[in-house]
């Protein structure tokens, strides 16, 4: 009994893990200090230790699993009722794990009545393995990939590596060639190995999609600086152009005022361009206009009504591109937004630049539902490969200037608020960006 015993305390933190890695999953983040969460689990693990090892009370035993798993709980939720539920589902589960496991392994015929047994330590070691893989299961259901990348060498090694040490590790508790003591550290190497195996390859695929949102944002970059630098250069020409033309129908309309011609009047009216009679957006700062005016027409034709407050400079010193990637971004999701609704559709637009502070508040009607993926806020497009760059977008571009974000939501309206401080030309420099 003693190296069984001496096995159950190495594992046991294993278990502790387990139980917490589920509740880290359900319930998002933990808003406890790390010297609390670490207390809780060390009293966790003294008390199913305790309560297994000597007073061997399978009630008491289940009774206990469920007290840690509540106390484990409170370090993410606050919900009394919600907690005890959780708890029960899944010290419930273990136990269905528990005996899957025994019964699929009586197939090698193993004996589990002799609680110091080698097949005794393996029984343990891999049903606490399939409660991790169980759990990471779920995890990974809930946080799906912003951007799934295929990587095929990584996904057979994960498959291919696990199945190769649970069949060396059952080979060796069939016929055990190794004492006690060299059993228990090959068992508890076996579960170490599969864990750190499946973290490390969770950490490689979050590493390949960062790289994927970089190489979309950089992407998008370079897209909205073409698109500016073309602005930029028939902007000029086209305000001389919508000056010139009403000056040139001046004398048509002085024309038809002296020789009255309904004919006529329609025919030079209809000279004029639909876009001269659009309302548009002035505010002489460059990229602040052609971003929200390349939007009016957009939100006209689906029936949006807009209303903007905009008090900008001419001049800034945010680089032009990530300015028109935020303000691109954030008006996309707007309109999307809005498209949810079928009536009463609006979009309120209020940016301030104050004390090197520009504030951005965007607030529209929708439907009152929202896409989450943990933390973050998705898009609601049916096409899954974009999902979530815009805003990822927008969360780099914030930190660059060290701004802060803000989203509130009720049933009816969304509302982003958004601050970026003004960083100098030496700053924007240092950052890669450059001067508007």
């Amino acid at each position: 009994m003693i190296f069984f015993d001496i096995f159950y305390l190495l594992m046991t933190p294993i278990y502790i893990f387990n139980i917490w890695s589920y509740f880290r999953m359900r319930f998002e983040s933990t808003n406890k200090s790390y010297f609390l969460s670490t207390i809780i689990c060390v009293i966790s693990y003294f008390l199913i230790s305790f309560t297994y090892l000597f007073l061997e009370i399978p009630f008491l035993t289940l009774l206990v699993n469920i007290i840690c798993g509540y106390l484990i709980s409170s370090l993410f939720c606050q919900n009394i009722v919600r907690q005890l539920t959780e708890s029960l589902i899944l010290i419930l589960s273990f136990i269905a794990i528990e005996i899957l496991v025994i019964t699929s392994l009586n197939f090698f015929t193993i004996n589990y009545l002799d609680a110091s047994s080698f097949q005794s330590i393996s029984a343990v070691t891999l049903n606490y393995l399939t409660e991790y893989l169980f759990i990471k299961h779920l995890s990974r259901r809930k946080y799906q990939t912003i951007y799934h990348i295929k990587h095929t060498f990584l996904e057979r090694v994960q498959l291919i590596v696990p199945l190769i040490t649970v069949l060396f590790f059952l080979l060796i508790a069939n016929k055990p060639l190794l004492t006690e003591i060299e059993f228990i550290a090959v068992a508890v190497f076996f579960i170490l190995i599969n864990i750190i195996l499946f973290e490390l390859y969770d950490a490689l695929a979050r590493s390949f999609n960062l790289l994927a949102e970089q190489q979309n944002y950089e992407q998008v970059h370079s897209d909205y600086a073409n698109q500016l630098q073309l602005f930029e250069s028939h902007t000029e020409e086209w305000r001389e152009f919508r000056h010139d033309l009403a000056n040139r129908l001046t004398p048509l309309y002085g024309f038809i005022d002296r020789y009255p011609n309904s004919e006529l009047e329609d025919i030079i009216t209809n000279i004029i361009p639909l876009n001269l009679k659009e309302k548009s957006i002035n505010t002489k700062n460059m990229v602040i206009d052609s971003v929200i005016n390349s939007k009016l027409q957009a939100a006209s034709n689906k029936n949006i009504s807009l209303s903007t407050e905009i008090q900008v400079p001419k001049h800034t010193y945010f680089d032009s591109v990530d300015l028109a990637v935020l303000l691109g971004n954030l008006l996309d999701n707007a309109i999307e937004g809005c498209l949810t609704v079928q009536e009463n559709r609006f979009i309120n637009i209020k940016i301030l630049f104050e004390a090197n502070k520009l504030k951005i508040e965007i607030a529209n009607s929708f439907d009152g539902i929202v896409n989450k993926q943990g933390d973050q806020l998705l898009s609601r497009k049916k096409t899954s490969e974009l999902h979530g760059f815009g805003l990822a977008s927008v969360r780099r571009i914030v930190n660059k200037y060290n701004g802060l974000q803000n989203i509130n939501y009720n049933n009816e309206i969304f509302i982003m608020k958004v601050i970026l401080f003004e960083l100098r030309a030496e700053e924007m420099k240092s950052k890669g960006g450059f001067d508007d």
